[in-house]
């Protein structure tokens, strides 16, 4: 044994000779193996990542047309896995005229990879991309990233739209077992759907 954080060795005796063994206090401690999260946005960096554009089928028709979506990466460097991440958007500031927007309680948001709204996040190196807010060729309206607005028959939620103007707003990721992070976030919405943009303006 070296520390009550370090390493410790032990051995015992068997019919085949003498067995040892050596294992790290935090590799068995919940409380050095718990996940860290961190919320990532580097659209400058990695436009493909953070904020893409990409073709989506019309609802009513066979013609393709775009989404701009801005999405975030969560990571996870801590020890432990971070299991069943659900992360909620809930609007702080409405510098809009106009009536059709979110209100103010928590909305809760899909992940990019299989359409989730829970996600696990493996230890150390993770990292998953998260859906936070898309904007829609034609259309003067951005939308939060609901599983319903985002692949549901009829039209974006009318519930799930911001209208032209700036936005306040924060994103709360947590995971099964109460492990948390968060960060604050300005949406910019012009009636030219690929300006869409959103700055983070504050991280836990």
């Amino acid at each position: 044994m070296n520390s009550v954080f370090g390493t410790y060795s032990c051995s015992c005796n068997n019919s085949f000779g003498q067995i040892g063994s050596t294992f790290r206090l935090w590799d068995t401690c919940p409380f050095f193996s718990k996940p860290k999260l961190r919320i990532v946005y580097e659209p400058d960096a990695e436009p493909k990542t953070y904020c893409p554009i990409k073709d989506f089928e019309y609802r009513y028709d066979i013609r393709l047309a775009k989404r701009k979506y801005l999405r975030v990466a969560v990571e996870n460097t801590g020890r432990g896995y971070a299991e069943k991440c659900m992360a909620k958007l809930r609007v702080l500031e409405n510098n809009s005229d106009d009536n059709e927007n979110p209100e103010t309680e928590p909305k809760i948001l899909q992940w990019s990879t299989e359409k989730n709204i829970k996600e696990d996040i493996s230890a150390r190196t993770g990292f998953s991309v998260l859906n936070i807010v898309f904007s829609e060729q034609e259309s003067k309206s951005a939308f939060v990233g609901t599983q319903m607005s985002l692949n549901g028959k009829e039209f974006p939620r009318k519930e799930d739209t911001f209208s032209t103007g700036n936005f306040v707003f924060e994103l709360v990721i947590t995971t099964l077992h109460g492990y948390s992070t968060s960060a604050k976030f300005r949406l910019n919405v012009t009636p030219e759907w690929h300006e869409l943009s959103m700055q983070m303006i504050k991280e836990d």
